[in-house]
């Protein structure tokens, strides 16, 4: 998780902080079926991604990222996932997996502005929204048997707040943010 929010955060801060976004660009756009026949899964985006792999050490050993990700001029679509060694077992194995991946990006310097328990593809997730240097990043993120799934998006502060500060608080949201986030998350479906 650590390694996808450093890259997003790398990414998207060094675009222009106060873009002025085509809103129908943005919006519309999300539309674009994409299929991991090796991840398993579809998903809407508003381009083709770019296909990459990371692989990065852990305390379990080196653990493999497969990553598809597409940057426009005002945000950052991210689909990954992780074959892990071992699978969780329990629900509250996986809670603690999520915690520890959460814990991970705020010691990375994330700070987070709210969480929340989610459903992603029929699956129970979490919903993060953290800022780093301006950048808005959420994460929907979850567990199913040995793999790690990870949806992010990232915009500008500017694109994502009315005021263009950072709030817990859903009504200081931008409807523009508000929309293409549950476009895009919304539209990720796994397959067999």
């Amino acid at each position: 998780m650590v390694l996808v929010l450093v890259m997003l955060s790398a990414s998207v801060v060094a675009q222009d902080p106060s873009p002025s976004p085509n809103i129908e660009n943005i919006t519309s756009t999300v539309g674009k079926e994409f299929k991991s026949v090796e991840g398993h899964f579809t998903v809407l985006l508003p381009g083709t991604p770019k296909l990459e792999e990371k692989t990065a050490n852990s305390g379990i050993g080196p653990i493999k990222t497969h990553l598809a990700i597409l940057e426009t001029g005002s945000a950052v679509y991210y689909v990954s996932y992780v074959d892990l060694p071992v699978g969780f077992e329990t629900p509250e194995e996986s809670k603690a997996g999520l915690d520890s991946s959460r814990d991970q990006a705020i010691a990375a310097g994330h700070r987070l502005i709210s969480e929340n328990d989610v459903t992603v593809a029929g699956v129970g997730g979490k919903e993060w929204l953290m800022e780093k240097n301006g950048l808005i990043i959420r994460a929907r993120v979850f567990y199913l048997k040995q793999r790690l799934y990870q949806l992010i998006l990232g915009t500008p502060a500017a694109l994502a707040f009315r005021n263009g500060k950072p709030s817990p608080n859903p009504a200081d949201r931008t409807q523009l943010f508000e929309t293409t986030s549950k476009r895009f998350f919304e539209s990720f479906k796994l397959t067999k």
